[in-house]
Parts: C-alpha cells; sequence; structure tokens
C-alpha cells in the first residue's frame, strides 16, 4: 500500500558571530534580529531579507559583529518518512549557554521562530536540547536551508547552520480511496433549557409548558440517590440531558469572553496569534485548549469576513490561537468564543444509537451468560515474562480471552502501580495469536494513554496488522511521537488523511481516541467487524463518552456484538466536567464507577472476593517503596495492594542524609509561603515552595543520593496550580534543568518518576480549594518509586481530612522537617467509618447526609 524511500539530508556549520548584548531591541515578526532592525510594512520586510540577507541567509559584517568561533554543535535525525526532522543542539563550550531562540529561514525568505513556546533554556556544558521542525519545510531539494541558533552568555551570539536534503523524496503513494464520514448532526441542546438554566433549575411561574416539564423532570431526577439515579428506562434520556445542561453551561460561560475591538498581536510564525489575559473583560477561566475562536470585521462594502481560530496553548497570562488564514493588524476583529463541539456530538450520536438499537438495559447486568469459551490457562505462553508470578493478571488475561464476562463488560480494577496496562497489552496480543479472526478496537480518553498502549502493543505484534487513527488535532504534534508509532498509523504520509477501508478492515487492531471512535460510526463500519473493545483510562471519562466505540461500532437491535473491557481506577482522577450542576447531576460518575457499584461487581459478603468472571482487581504494586504506597494503600484500597517492587528500584533513597527518618523514603517540608496571583493571571503561585524545589532539585543532582548519580528526567514535579507549574519550568529553564518534568495532577496520572516533588501551592486561606479532591491527592501521592517530597503549608492543608491524615502519618514516621507545626487533632475527632466494603461505603454516605440535615451534632 505504501512505497517509499528515505533520502539523505546534511548539516553544515557556517559562521559564529558575536556581539554585546542590546536589550532594548524586541523581536516581532516583522523584524531581523540579526540586523536588529523592524520594519513599518510586510513589504518593507520581505524587501530587507532579499536585498540583504538572499536565498542562503548571507549574515552582513557589522560595526557590531565579529565573527567568532563554534560554540554549540547542532546534529539532524532526518527521515523524510517522519512528519517532522528532529536537531539536537549540544553545548561544546566549557561555559553554560543560555539559548534565547532558533530560527529556520526557509526558502521563501521568511525567517520563522521554532518551536517558539520553549525558549529560552539553558544548556550546560556537555548537554544537550532537542528541537524539531516539520518535514514539509525542506521540499526543495539541494537547497541550503539556514538554521539561526541566537543566544547568549556575557556577549550575544548568533550561530548559523545549512541544512540540505540530498536528493529528492519519494513521495508515499496512498492506492486506496479513504472511508467516506456521514454527515454528523448538530445535535443542538433545547431551546427551553435556557429559561431553565438562567433560573438555576428552580421552578417559577414564568415557564412554558415545555420548560415547566424540563425542571420538574431534573427536580425529580435530583430528589433520587446519586446512586440509584440511572436506571434501564432513564438511561438515555438522563445522560442526554446532563450532556445538554453541561452543553449549554459551556457555550453561556465562552459568551462572556466575546470582545469587540479587538486589535491582535501576531505570535510567532504566521496565522500564530496571541491574546493577552488583561484584554479580557472577564477571566477566561472556561477556556480550554482546543476551543475555536470566530473573528470577524466588516469590510468597506458592508459585507462581512469571517476566519476561525483553534486555541493552541492557554499560558500564565495570554491566550494563544491559530486561524485558517493570516490577519489583518490594521483592524479591529470582532472575537466570539465556541467550545469545539465534536467530542459531545459524538456523544449525542452514540446515545441516538442506543436509543434507536434498545439496548439501555445491557449497561444494567445482573448476571452474565453460563457457557463460555475454554482457552485453559496452559495454553497460554505469556509475551510479558512477568505475568508468570501475578495470579490476578493472569486471570484477567484468561477471562477476557475466553469472555467470560458477556453479554456484561469485563473490568480490570488497577490501582496505581499493578500493571493495568501492561495486562490490557498481554490480553490484546493474545486475543491477536488465540483468535486470528477477532478484531479488536482499542479506545482510551487521552491520546497519551492510546500511544502507550501502540508503542507497547508494536513490542510483540506485527506493525501491519495494528493502525494507530489519529485525528486532524494531533498533527501538530507529531513531533513528540516516535517514527514506529507514525509509520503505522494515518499520519505516515507526514499529514492527516482518514484511512482507506482496506486499512481499516485489514488491521487486526484500531487503536483511537474515544472521540476519534466516533467516526467509524460515521463511516458505517459493518457492526459484526470488532469482536472485542477496549476502553482504557474508563475511569477518567464520562458515561456518554465511554458509549462512543460502543453504539453503532459493535450494536445491532437489541443486541451487543462484541465483547466489552473496561479498565481504570475509580479511585483516581474523575471526568473533568465544567458544569458544577452536571457534575452534582451524576455525569462526574464515570461508566466503571457506577458498574462497579451494582451487586454483580461488588464482593461477595460472605467470601469478601469479586466475581473474577465480570471483574479482576490487581493487587502487586510494582511502582513504590511500601511506606510510600502505605498511606494511600489503607486509606483508598482496604490495605489489599502488595509491595512487589523490585529493592534496587525503590530502596536506593533510604539512609539519604536529608530524610528526617532514614528508612522512610518520604519528606514533608513544612512551610508558610505566600499565596500569589498576578494581576493578568487566573491561577496562584508560590515563590517560597518554588524556592524550596529548586533547593531539592540542586541537592539531588549536584550530590546525588547515598553516592548514585541522578539524572534530570529521573525527577518529577507536581503542583494542582498551572502558574506553579509555569514558574517551575522556568526555575528548571534558567539552571538548564530541561529534562525535569513538571506539570499538574492530571499530567501525571498514569505515570511514575523515581523521584517526585510535589508542591501543594495553597498557604494562609480558608479551606484547601480543589486539594480537597480525594482523588486528586490519591494520583499525587502515588507517582514517586523511590523518594517523595511534599512541600506545603501543613495549618493550611491540615483543614481537609484527608491532608491531615497523610501529614499526620508523615509526622508519625519523623518524616517532617522544617517550620515547626501543632498538629489539630481536635479538628478531626470525628472518624470515618472503616468501609470493609461497597455496601458499609453506602451505608456510611447515608449517615453522613443524616448528620449534614440534622446541622449540629454534639459528641
Amino acid at each position: 500500500m505504501m512505497e517509499a524511500q528515505r533520502p539523505l539530508a546534511e548539516i553544515l556549520y557556517v559562521t559564529t558571530v558575536e556581539r554585546l548584548l542590546k536589550y532594548t531591541f524586541e523581536s516581532s515578526s516583522r523584524s531581523c534580529f540579526v540586523c536588529r532592525k523592524s520594519f513599518p510594512s510586510p513589504e518593507n520586510y520581505t524587501k530587507h531579507f532579499e536585498s540583504v540577507h538572499g536565498d542562503n541567509f548571507k549574515i552582513v559584517p557589522a560595526n557590531d559583529c565579529l565573527q567568532t568561533g563554534q560554540r554549540l554543535n547542532v546534529v539532524h535525525h532526518y527521515d523524510a518518512l517522519s512528519p517532522v526532522t528532529l536537531f539536537t543542539i549540544r553545548n561544546t563550550h566549557h561555559s553554560a549557554m543560555h539559548i534565547d531562540c532558533v530560527y529556520l529561514y526557509h526558502s521563501t525568505k521568511q525567517l520563522m521562530p521554532v518551536n517558539r513556546d520553549v525558549w529560552p533554556i539553558t544548556i550546560n556544558p556537555g548537554d544537550s536540547y532537542k528541537f524539531s521542525i516539520t518535514t514539509g519545510m525542506f521540499l526543495v531539494p539541494e537547497h541550503d536551508y539556514t538554521i539561526l541558533v541566537q543566544f547568549n552568555r556575557i556577549l550575544e551570539y548568533v550561530e548559523q547552520y545549512h541544512f540540505r536534503v540530498l536528493k529528492v523524496p519519494v513521495e508515499l503513494l496512498v492506492t486506496h480511496e479513504p472511508i467516506v464520514l456521514g454527515k454528523l448532526k448538530d445535535y443542538l441542546p433545547p431551546i427551553e433549557l435556557v429559561a431553565v438554566f438562567k433560573n438555576d433549575f428552580e421552578m417559577v411561574d414564568s415557564y412554558s409548558r415545555k420548560e415547566r416539564e424540563l425542571c420538574n423532570s431534573i427536580q425529580t431526577f435530583m430528589q433520587k440517590d446519586e446512586g440509584s439515579r440511572l436506571n434501564a428506562s432513564n438511561y438515555v434520556k438522563m445522560l442526554q440531558l446532563m450532556n445538554n445542561i453541561e452543553d449549554y453551561n459551556v457555550q453561556h460561560e465562552l459568551s462572556r469572553y466575546n470582545m469587540d475591538d479587538v486589535h491582535l498581536k501576531p505570535c510567532g510564525p504566521k496565522r500564530f496569534y496571541s491574546l493577552r489575559l488583561n484584554q479580557f473583560s472577564t477571566a477566561p477561566k472556561s477556556l480550554v485548549e482546543g476551543d475555536y475562536i470566530e473573528l470577524t470585521y466588516t469590510r468597506p462594502n458592508k459585507s462581512i469576513k469571517t476566519v476561525i481560530g483553534v486555541i493552541s496553548q492557554l499560558c500564565a497570562n495570554k491566550v494563544l490561537f491559530e486561524t485558517e488564514e493570516p490577519l489583518r493588524y490594521d483592524i479591529k476583529w470582532r472575537m466570539k468564543f465556541n467550545p469545539n463541539r465534536t467530542p459531545i456530538r459524538m456523544e449525542y450520536q452514540a446515545l441516538e444509537v442506543l436509543q434507536r438499537h434498545d439496548l439501555s438495559s445491557f449497561f444494567f447486568p445482573t448476571k452474565v451468560a453460563e457457557k463460555f469459551q475454554q482457552f485453559e490457562r496452559g495454553r497460554f505462553e505469556w509475551f510479558n515474562a512477568n505475568l508468570a508470578g501475578n495470579d490476578e493478571q493472569q486471570t484477567a488475561v484468561v477471562n477476557i480471552v475466553n469472555e467470560t464476562a458477556r453479554p456484561a463488560p469485563f473490568i480490570l480494577f488497577g490501582p496505581p502501580g499493578t500493571g493495568k496496562t501492561s495486562t490490557l497489552v498481554e490480553a490484546i496480543a493474545q486475543i491477536w495469536k488465540l483468535k486470528p479472526d477477532a478484531r479488536v478496537l482499542v479506545t482510551a480518553s487521552s491520546n497519551f494513554a492510546c500511544n502507550e498502549l501502540t508503542e507497547r502493543l508494536l513490542n510483540v505484534v506485527p506493525k501491519e496488522d495494528i493502525l494507530r487513527f489519529f485525528s486532524k488535532q494531533v498533527e501538530r504534534m507529531m513531533s513528540e511521537m516516535s517514527f514506529r508509532l507514525i509509520e503505522c498509523s494515518n499520519l505516515n504520509t507526514g499529514t492527516y488523511r482518514l484511512p482507506s477501508p482496506e486499512e481499516l478492515y485489514g488491521s487486526r487492531i484500531v487503536i483511537s481516541t474515544l472521540t476519534s471512535a466516533g467516526k467509524l460510526v460515521q463511516a458505517r463500519v459493518k457492526p459484526n467487524h470488532f469482536t472485542f473493545v477496549f476502553i482504557d483510562e474508563c475511569g477518567s471519562a464520562t458515561e456518554a463518552s465511554a458509549l462512543v466505540p460502543i453504539a453503532g461500532i459493535i450494536t445491532t437491535q437489541r443486541s451487543i456484538n462484541g465483547t466489552i473491557v473496561l479498565s481504570g481506577d475509580p479511585k483516581q482522577l474523575g471526568p473533568v466536567i465544567r458544569s458544577e450542576y452536571a457534575a452534582t447531576m451524576g455525569l462526574r460518575i464515570s461508566m466503571l464507577e457506577r458498574l462497579m457499584n451494582l451487586p454483580l461487581y461488588q464482593k461477595d459478603p460472605k467470601t469478601e472476593t469479586y466475581n473474577t468472571r465480570v471483574i479482576i482487581k490487581l493487587l502487586q504494586n510494582y511502582r513504590s517503596h511500601e511506606t510510600i504506597l502505605n498511606f494511600s494503600n489503607k486509606r483508598f484500597y482496604q490495605n489489599e495492594l502488595q509491595p512487589c517492587a523490585s529493592s534496587d528500584n525503590v530502596d536506593w533513597a533510604l539512609s539519604w542524609s536529608e530524610l528526617p527518618s532514614s528508612q522512610f523514603p518520604i519528606i514533608f517540608e513544612s512551610t508558610m509561603g505566600k499565596l500569589t496571583r498576578e494581576q493578568d493571571s487566573t491561577s496562584y503561585y508560590n515563590q517560597k515552595e518554588i524556592e524550596l524545589v529548586e533547593f531539592y532539585i540542586r541537592k539531588i543532582l549536584s550530590d546525588g543520593i547515598n553516592e548514585r548519580s541522578i539524572e534530570q528526567n529521573a525527577i518529577g514535579v507536581i503542583s494542582p496550580y498551572k502558574k506553579q507549574c509555569i514558574k517551575v519550568k522556568q526555575m528548571c529553564q534558567r539552571h538548564g534543568w530541561n529534562e525535569i518534568d513538571v506539570g499538574s495532577v492530571e499530567a501525571f496520572q498514569g505515570r511514575e518518576k523515581p523521584i517526585m516533588i510535589l508542591t501543594t501551592v495553597r498557604s494562609g486561606a480558608t479551606g484547601v480549594g480543589f486539594l480537597s479532591n480525594v482523588k486528586r491527592l490519591n494520583v499525587a501521592l502515588t507517582r514517586a518509586k523511590a523518594l517523595l517530597i511534599v512541600i506545603g503549608n501543613p495549618e493550611t492543608l491540615q483543614q481537609d481530612p484527608n491532608w491531615f491524615e497523610f501529614i499526620r502519618y508523615c509526622y508519625d514516621n519523623g518524616a517532617i522537617r522544617g517550620v515547626k507545626f501543632e498538629l489539630d487533632e481536635k479538628r478531626h475527632m470525628v472518624k470515618e467509618l472503616p468501609a470493609k466494603d461497597a455496601y458499609m461505603t453506602l451505608i456510611q454516605d447515608q449517615l453522613d447526609k443524616i448528620i449534614q440535615h440534622m446541622g449540629v451534632v454534639k459528641l
């Protein structure tokens, strides 16, 4: 189907010039940083490069510019089949160099910043840093494309390289037509929802008949206990209604950010622009990456010019967006913000199909079929030898292959570090091996999870049998993907395309996000084609989104034509819901969590065990040191998890000189920093905690731990606040610590690091804000393998009962250092009932509600 040759390329060092730093010169999209000149118009800008720098960017000698020796070395990793070309900058000088920017001088005589959002960074002597350029930029063979690196160390330097493709790439040939997608309906929320929404879902006399019926339906639904609101008779109707509320709420929130008379500021290459947060009359807290901007202005002839943009990045003090065509700067634009409704429209489509096929009762299973397939365990030759000693993993794989749960979904309950992804990969690989007629659809809510599954499957399954089905939006992230991942995908021509029917039906394993799976419904995929549907990260997906890869893909009238496998952990982060009211109605409860509360999936009260035909809980933790695992294990997993990590991987931080307790590799660093928010930002940061993060990173990297050298990529930093993440990243870049991962709790879910530093930020406030989310706490504390450092204000944090218990856990084990404080035992004298099983948890919840209703309780 595809043919390609891999042409050669070369990169040659040209020259390095040095000059005094000039802080007053501000580079822009209409300036030449080499000549330090700005130009009033695009015409003057173009003329300058044509007349002064020419085709290959000649650096013109000047009085303030001297030629000097090479300071860096840039190498390429070119492959014509890859959509991006990676370059590596290595600092060969004896001093650290601060990289201000990298530019590409294109054959069109444009000077374009490369990876504009990552600079500036510091590269220490001997260290390196990778950047990428879209391979499609190098289409002219034998042309010298100039790459300029701007950096400083007391003086400013500009170092020039020529990159050249040595022969013409042979075009990738696609021999089949792509699948044809049917039209996706708009599925707009009902008009009667507007009045009910504006009246906070309360009944008012002015309602029309339909508005009154809708409000009554919502209120009746809300009067029921959250765990029993959904049932087979109202399943589709109420999921649609919750989606309607979420849908309209987002549209309403975004409409508050609409603006008139906006002057735009270019940001890097053509079609990229930025808006500073102080341009908004209301802080745009509800915007997310992927939301749309509709830009319009009125032409002199009174016609309306419209351009659509997409938000590409939300920074601490600005919004970056990309447009479908370049915008004019000399006019004022009107801006209207709209959500990307494609995911929720896919959910509406799935609900519509589900109702048409009359399948609601299937999602409230009470029993399983008496007969099932029998592949004896002895027939399984494990692809992953590590499964040999894990009975839960083996049982899960055998039962998934044998389809023991049908017609009910099979649930793989995977607490942190228990090998959930390894189990899924093994199960899919065994289906591929033992069932040659099987076709598997593998989905997850995030591209990260889909890519991880694909990479692991490629280790055991031929690439010809795998199709990674990407969405159009992922095209701009190709620089972060491996070549082999792109090679087996619909991005393998270097740009996005829909796969052909031959690719789709010819691949035994198709992997996509939940939303992209909806395109298979639009393409009218054969309802008996896929025999297995896997949904990873199901605990972080809404119920309706989990239906997208099911309804219309493996369903026909009153029939499910395949086995469904759900995997995840209801104790970790759930779906992201933007409407508080929809979340309260139950939209925050995933299909995984709801099903696990049904009797079929609960433990037998006599044996205290699950029915392994329908659910397996993985118990062996291979990630963390026992003391790091201990708190979450007792607090959230009934103390069932077994620490099984290799001592070589988790014991090396013991007896480190910085540990307050030598055999307890957790530090709670007590500090009383100040909670700060910048004027044009909606997020908080804590400078004192940033300084403590810096202290620990410097100490670990410079001194090592117990004579063990620590690499930067062994360290991760988590913060629940976006501004804190940005400030920590900037601090790391100043020091050249570019390989340290910094991100939110959500970004680290499913990931791990030998060393994790958690900066909590919250200080001196009443309450702990969204730090009170117990699932967020669980994820944050279970990422570390060998060393966990938590930095925070204990006086603030212990206002929350779960944080109080964690601080007390550290206190009891002598793991506190920093500012002295007292445990507030009186605040938390009321202990939670021990939840031995789901039934006791339900009773506990009911008691809590009764106590809240009584108002004041004297103990």
